[in-house]
């Protein structure tokens, strides 16, 4: 089975980006791993979280860089430290030409100027007890250098007027508006000192669908009246296709797969890549109803797998996966702009795993089933499989929870009886592991 293309009537129009834009910001081997300590009054290290592990990124004057991955892969950690709100490990982020990671008082502070957070959460990153005229003026008195003070309402009314919020409203607190508009309002905070850079930690992800339009909209107007650059972080991959000039996918504190948009929805050449397209809905793409389930749940990032990460769920992972970090290359030279950390990376065409096995109608989203070639056919009953291997919907594995749909296993099996009949006489029927969102 191959990968369909994306629709052209479907996809958005986007502002070409000019191959000599000066580049805004460049990270090169980025690095935070938390310490992990133990004791009271003699802490001693123990172990270290490894939030981020080597991320590199180059952004562009009016480009948006999308980020996408799973929860706890580190896209916020990764937003914190292009903010400086967070020191890194190693490594290194250059704003307009100048490291800021090592930076620390006043010169701190004049660099922040040039890079701003737009936060997740429009109600809690306001202060409830400041109107949206202090809150939007706030930047402009920190830096005093900006505008005179008796410029300061006038500026606040032209940002509200901005982002779309009646300026007449600029005396009314955070609680007096909804969700869309607060949001608004920290988007005009972020704008109020003109930064070249907006990094948006998934700001429309607490918001209805409506609204996250709207934002959205929001977002790309500002971008072509302003010329400002992004980096927009999510977990709706629908919302970046239809903002994002370039995507990069990010999995456990690295960067598996970065290249322009239509080349990552088209075209992946990464597994976790593939599996995230494939279980995000859309009724108007005919490869989901082939969708593809990875078994497991993500390692920790305290003890990551050696050499790819990502092999403990792959399906075709190999023993020479775990013998060596695969580098982020590209694979096609004749696509040099995507890159893709992969020792096996699937072919341009998309060829897709034949059994990886769709949900049943009636089936929620809690199963998960590994696609592999080597499993057996359901049987009616309920057969059992191998241990340590993937069973197809309707069997049930001594060795791991069985899956919705066929019978319990016999009293006394090592795994738990499959949901939808009798449960079996050693224990309750399972639902089966967290499927990838």
């Amino acid at each position: 089975m191959t990968e369909p293309t994306l629709d052209p009537a479907r996809t958005p129009a986007r502002t070409l980006v000019p191959a000599d834009a000066p580049v805004v910001l460049s990270v090169r081997g980025l690095v935070r791993h938390i310490p992990i300590t133990r004791g009271i009054v003699f802490q001693r290290t123990v172990g270290q979280v490894q939030a981020l592990d080597g991320v590199d990124l180059d952004l562009r004057r009016g480009e948006t860089l999308g980020v996408v991955g799973e929860s706890g892969c580190g896209k916020s950690t990764l937003a914190r430290l292009l903010t400086a709100i967070d020191r890194p490990t190693a490594g290194e982020v250059t704003v307009l030409g100048e490291p800021i990671s090592r930076l620390r008082g006043r010169e701190l502070r004049a660099a922040r100027r040039h890079i701003k957070l737009v936060f997740q959460d429009p109600y809690t990153s306001l202060d409830p007890r400041m109107t949206v005229e202090s809150i939007v003026a706030e930047p402009l008195r920190i830096h005093h250098d900006v505008a005179p003070r008796a410029e300061h309402r006038r500026m606040v009314r032209e940002l509200l007027e901005l982002v779309g919020l009646n300026p007449d409203h600029a005396g009314r607190y955070p609680h007096q508006f909804s969700g869309g508009q607060r949001q608004r309002i920290g988007i005009a905070r972020a704008l109020a000192l003109r930064p070249e850079i907006l990094v948006c930690d998934e700001p429309v992800s607490a918001l209805d669908v409506s609204v996250q339009a709207q934002i959205i909209n929001l977002f790309a107007s500002l971008q072509r009246e302003l010329g400002v650059a992004y980096v927009f972080i999510a977990h709706n991959l629908s919302v970046v296709e239809h903002i994002a000039d370039r995507v990069a996918v990010m999995y456990l504190g690295k960067f598996v797969e970065q290249g322009p948009a239509e080349q990552i929805y088209c075209a992946s050449r990464h597994p976790y890549t593939r599996a995230l397209l494939s279980a995000a809905p859309d009724p108007f793409d005919a490869r989901r109803g082939d969708r593809i389930r990875l078994v497991g749940d993500v390692p920790s990032p305290i003890n990551p797998p050696s050499g790819c990460r990502f092999r403990t769920r792959c399906w075709q992972a190999r023993p020479s996966c775990a013998d060596g970090v695969p580098p982020l290359a590209a694979p096609d030279p004749a696509h040099p702009e995507q890159l893709v950390a992969c020792h096996l990376p699937l072919a341009p065409e998309g060829e897709r795993p034949e059994v990886s096995t769709p949900l049943a109608p009636d089936e929620e989203p809690g199963a998960s089933v590994e696609p592999d070639a080597s499993a057996e056919p359901a049987a009616s009953a309920g057969t059992a499989g191998p241990a340590g291997t993937a069973v197809p919907a309707g069997t049930a594995g001594p060795s791991g929870p069985g899956t919705r749909g066929g019978t319990d296993g016999p009293a006394g099996s090592s795994g738990p009886g499959t949901r939808g009949g009798t449960d079996a006489h050693g224990g309750p029927g399972s639902r089966g592991g967290p499927a990838v969102r």
